[in-house]
């Protein structure tokens, strides 16, 4: 119905785009003129073949439920990569997917709401209207402010369907429907705490990569901007983007007073959006070619409001790439050290070596890094004559040094958060809780988020009581034979700090 009526409701594809008529382009257009017109066809050709890729997909997953929906049960086998990372084996229909899938499934197992869930549902609708960066308490009154919009929409089809209704204009549109109608059902029953409910409630990490970094650290500074310190429900929760950005703008503002040509067109034009995809990935081992594109394309995206031609988008993404850096390195000054340490080491053992990394995590999972170098070779075929060059990684050859080293801080990571989870899970399962994980966000039950948001702190300072680091540079001396430079100093942070915090899950 959304569809037929045009009305695409969050990342649903909507319908074609009207393409550019030829007839309508002067026989005395100018050049100009010309390739702009021809400019126009191709972005609507194109925008119309990615709009019938996404049309397939979106059918295909509804397809999917519906073909699933009369069963009782279903499961979603997993498998997991060289980190320990588990994926969903499912390819359209699983939890790790975009906001329709995640909108249309729900646990077999459901409990009663008990005396705090329906405030967890009310929490869970705020987070799917984008409103996750207020309070907890703040977030249940947004939701009791618009409980007969929410109500409204949960009611009925015919009323979720009626233009602005609350749930299409959410940020998880899919989500807060599914939500709405869990607040709605709860609501018809005389006491709310009794109502039956399956829904998951989504626990995430903040910036998690970098939680794990802090810790690892004891960056005691850093440790602030990731809610990692005591926190209260009634507390806005910090903002680690917000908290680099600040420091960009003391930076832009200081060098524009000196007269920076760049820092001075850049004042005003910089927001959280743009430096937070550089900030998220940093974890990732974004590298400074990669930081400028990713700066590029936001001072493009706001091309309007700043008027910076191409020519000054390539120079000021360039000088904020560097002020973003240097302001990642102070605010999470020790984290940003145990990276450097961790390159320099990689580089050490694979270039002394050729060998590639491998470690084995805190539960027993083996990790090799798979990077080699690449040959190529010319192969010719006497049939017909031609030859063409095919690359081809061979397995035996040597590890690729500059791939090892800057992919091993991320994957050293990720193969500490999927422990998190699989120890988070582990527990949940021995007490009984539903469960289910996206990395570095956990789901449970409205009836049991309380338990489920006391264990996952536990189980991070449990992994993180541990000398990760001295054992790391322990396993590589004894693998390798090499003598390694000793782990950073760490700072003052006490790990235990995140069983006090609010907002380290929320």
């Amino acid at each position: 119905a959304l569809h037929a009526d045009d009305r695409a409701v969050g990342k649903m594809p909507g319908r074609t785009v009207p393409v550019p008529d030829e007839e309508a382009l002067s026989p005395t257009a100018s050049y100009r003129e010309i390739a702009e017109f021809q400019n126009a066809v191709s972005a609507a050709n194109k925008a119309n073949a990615e709009l019938h890729s996404l049309r397939a997909d979106f059918n295909l997953k509804l397809q999917n439920a519906r073909q699933l929906r009369n069963y009782p049960e279903i499961y979603m086998p997993h498998n997991a990569d060289f980190r320990g990372r588990a994926y969903p084996m499912h390819p359209h229909l699983q939890h790790m997917g975009s906001d329709l899938p995640r909108g249309l499934l729900c646990f077999a197992d459901a409990k009663p709401l008990g005396p705090r869930g329906l405030r967890w549902l009310y929490i869970h609708c705020a987070n799917t209207c984008g409103k996750d960066k207020i309070s907890f308490n703040d977030r249940f009154a947004f939701i009791k402010d618009q409980l007969p919009k929410v109500l409204e929409s949960g009611s009925s089809v015919s009323k979720a369907l009626a233009p602005g209704a609350f749930w299409q204009s959410a940020e998880k549109p899919f989500q807060c429907l599914a939500v709405c109608r869990e607040i709605w059902l709860a609501h018809q029953t005389p006491d709310p705490s009794t109502y039956v409910c399956s829904l998951p409630i989504h626990s995430d990490g903040s910036c998690n990569g970098l939680q794990h970094f802090v810790a690892i650290s004891r960056d005691h500074f850093g440790a602030k901007f990731v809610n990692m310190q005591q926190s209260t429900s009634d507390m806005v929760p910090e903002d680690a983007y917000s908290g680099v950005l600040n420091v960009v703008l003391q930076i832009v503002a200081a060098d524009a007073a000196a007269g920076h040509p760049e820092a001075t067109r850049l004042q005003g034009q910089i927001s959280r959006k743009t430096v937070k995809q550089t900030v998220m990935t940093t974890v990732y081992g974004v590298t400074a070619y990669g930081a400028r594109n990713q700066i590029a394309r936001q001072l493009r995206a706001n091309v309007e409001q700043n008027k910076l031609s191409d020519g000054e988008i390539f120079k000021c993404a360039g000088y904020l790439t560097k002020a973003t850096l240097k302001s990642l390195g102070t605010v999470f000054n020790r984290a940003r050290e145990v990276q450097d340490w961790m390159r320099k080491m990689a580089k050490k053992v694979v270039g002394q070596t050729g060998r590639p990394l491998s470690w084995t995590t805190p539960l027993g999972v083996p990790v090799v890094q798979p990077y080699v170098m690449d040959k190529a070779y010319d192969i010719n075929r006497r049939t017909t004559g031609d030859s063409f060059n095919l690359p081809v990684n061979m397995e035996l050859m040597q590890a690729n040094a500059l791939k090892q080293a800057s992919a091993f801080p991320p994957n050293f990571i990720h193969s500490i958060d999927s422990t998190h989870m699989y120890m988070t899970a582990l527990e949940a399962c021995r007490q009984g809780i539903t469960f289910a994980g996206v990395h570095d966000s956990f789901w449970t039950l409205p009836a049991d988020v309380d338990t489920l948001r006391a264990i996952i702190p536990q189980q991070f300072v449990v992994l993180h009581r541990q000398p990760l680091l001295e054992r790391l540079r322990e396993g590589f001396q004894l693998q390798y034979d090499l003598e390694l430079d000793p782990v950073p100093d760490p700072g003052k942070f006490n790990v235990e700090e995140v069983l006090q915090s609010e907002y380290f899950f929320s």
